[in-house]
């Protein structure tokens, strides 16, 4: 899946059944890309 793809909506995107994300904004525009590395993980592990 790409485009749009954040911490905020990586678990709803996984429980639909993607299993490859590209988040280019939803990591980069953050202050500690390995935190949202990290909490994206977790997201998903959750779905």
């Amino acid at each position: 899946m790409d485009g749009g793809i954040k911490a905020g909506n990586i678990r709803t995107v996984a429980a639909a059944g993607a299993d490859v994300f590209v988040s280019g904004s939803g990591v980069f525009s953050t202050t500690d890309y390995a935190k949202t590395i990290a909490q994206m993980k977790k997201e998903i592990a959750s779905a």
